[in-house]
C-alpha cells in the first residue's frame, strides 16, 4: 500500500531531527568533558518538557488516530465498502460498493445490478461537504449535513454524491478520501523525481 505508507511517513520526524549527537568523553579534556556534561544536563529538561507538553501530546495522539482511520478505510476499500449514493436530479437513493485497487489509484463503484463506474484518483479534483455541497448541489441543500460530493475531471459521469445517515461517518469518509487523494500527488511527484534523477 505505497500511497498510504508515503502519507504516514510525512508525519514522521524529519531526518535532521532524528539525528542524535553522542559525545565521546574519553577523548576530551576535563574542561571539555565538564562542558559536554553540562550541555547534556541543560538539554535534558527541555527535551522532557517537549515530550510532556499537552499540546504536543494531543497532536501526536490525533495523528496516530487519523492514520489508523485512513489505514482501516484503505483496507476495507480494497475488499469493498458498502456506500449509499444519491441522485441530484431524481433524489433517488441507491446502494453500491466502493472498491479501490491495491495501490489506491483507482476508485470503482459497483451498483447492485448495474454496470461498474470507474474513476482514477488522480482525476479527482473536488471533494466537498457542508456549505460547499450546498453551493454545488442546491437541490440537496436540506441533506447537506449528511452528504459528500466528488467530482472527477475528464469524465462524462463526473459527479458522485454520497449519503450518510451518520455525520461522523460522513466526516471520516471525507477525510480519508482527501488524504488518499493527496497521497496520489505525493507518490506521483516522487516517481517523477526519481525518473528525472535517473536520466
Amino acid at each position: 500500500m505505497l500511497s498510504l505508507v508515503s502519507w504516514t511517513c510525512c508525519c514522521a520526524p524529519s531526518e535532521e531531527a532524528a539525528h542524535v549527537h553522542i559525545v565521546d568523553t574519553s577523548s576530551t579534556t576535563d574542561g571539555e568533558s565538564h562542558l559536554a556534561g553540562s550541555l547534556q544536563k541543560s538539554a535534558e529538561p527541555n527535551f522532557r518538557s517537549r515530550l510532556h507538553d499537552p499540546a504536543t501530546s494531543n497532536k501526536e495522539i490525533e495523528k496516530v488516530r487519523l492514520q489508523e482511520i485512513v489505514r482501516e478505510f484503505s483496507k476495507e476499500a480494497m475488499t469493498g465498502v458498502k456506500v449509499t449514493l444519491i441522485d441530484a436530479n431524481s433524489l433517488e437513493i441507491s446502494e453500491s460498493f466502493l472498491v479501490m485497487d491495491k495501490y489506491l489509484y483507482t476508485l470503482t463503484l459497483r451498483p447492485l445490478g448495474d454496470s461498474d463506474r470507474r474513476f482514477n484518483m488522480k482525476d479527482l479534483n473536488s471533494i466537498y461537504k457542508g456549505p460547499d455541497f450546498t453551493q454545488k448541489v442546491p437541490k440537496l441543500a436540506h441533506l447537506s449535513p449528511h452528504c459528500v460530493g466528488l467530482e472527477f475531471a475528464g469524465s462524462e459521469d463526473c459527479k458522485v454524491l454520497f449519503y450518510f445517515q451518520d455525520v461522523v461517518e460522513r466526516d471520516q469518509f471525507y477525510t480519508c478520501l482527501k488524504i488518499l487523494r493527496m497521497s496520489v500527488d505525493i507518490n506521483s511527484a516522487r516517481i517523477a523525481a526519481k525518473g528525472g534523477g535517473g536520466g
